[in-house]
């Protein structure tokens, strides 16, 4: 399971959201091995109810922060909307 926004916060003494999705990205690839771009949004959704410090986070930021990963080859994107 990722760390919330507030124990991810305190664990690298500090980050934006941005980072912070960059983050989830990640450790929901090593949970999941790869997942729809569906349930990276659900799981930002959860994270935002939780933490209304990411109340701005939207689809662009998160399309930015997938893209600056796949960039620098960190992940890999299939069909558009599977990332592993």
């Amino acid at each position: 399971m990722p760390l919330s926004f507030g124990e991810w916060l305190r664990r690298n003494g500090g980050g934006s959201a941005y980072e912070y999705i960059k983050y989830l990205v990640l450790a929901l690839r090593e949970e999941k091995g790869s997942y729809t771009l569906h349930e990276l949004w659900a799981e930002i959704r959860r994270q935002q109810e939780r933490d209304k410090r990411l109340r701005h986070v939207n689809k662009r930021m998160v399309a930015r922060a997938i893209h600056e990963l796949k960039r620098a080859g960190r992940i890999r994107v299939r069909r558009v909307y599977w990332l592993e």
